[in-house]
């Protein structure tokens, strides 16, 4: 090896990890706000207090969150969660498998029954989940781009 290609994979590798690291956060992110529109579909099915919201629901949610000083939980982001629940439900395959314990240990303090994760989707996915963890941005979730970015990640596999 020259000392130049050594410099020059120095030089690289901070660029490296600055990028393994942002897909890391996006996958924690996207994982997070899947669980949150997960959840929230779940309340929406079979709350026992469900009625007493209805179409408040979210608008309620969104006011108690914020009560508890959680940021990034406004009324629109927990409408883009639920939409994203419902838009990639094959993300479910990857979700259960990563994080079953946590889901596990947050489902046991609802007081409502919850489908398990794994059991919320058919066994016919057009992309595989973890590509889609894996390369789907939450910050373009919205349904315009769906269908694109699933053919997109559909060529691609």
């Amino acid at each position: 090896m020259k000392l130049n290609h050594l410099v020059a994979t120095i030089a690289s590798t901070p660029e490296a990890m600055r990028n393994q690291a942002a897909q890391s956060v996006n996958a924690a992110l996207t994982i997070r706000n899947w669980l949150i529109g997960y959840y929230i579909v779940e309340f929406e099915q079979k709350g026992e207090d469900r009625a007493k919201y209805g179409d408040r629901l979210l608008e309620t949610l969104s006011q108690r969150l914020e009560d508890r000083r959680l940021k990034g939980m406004s009324l629109s982001m927990l409408k883009v969660c639920r939409d994203f629940y419902k838009d990639y439900p094959q993300i479910s395959r990857t979700v259960s498998g990563q994080i079953k314990h946590l889901s596990d240990s947050l489902i046991s303090k609802i007081s409502y029954p919850v489908t398990p994760i794994s059991r919320t989707v058919s066994g016919q996915l057009a992309v595989a989940p973890h590509l889609l963890v894996e390369r789907l941005s939450f910050s373009h979730p919205h349904r315009r781009w769906a269908n694109e970015f699933l053919l997109e990640l559909h060529a691609g596999q």
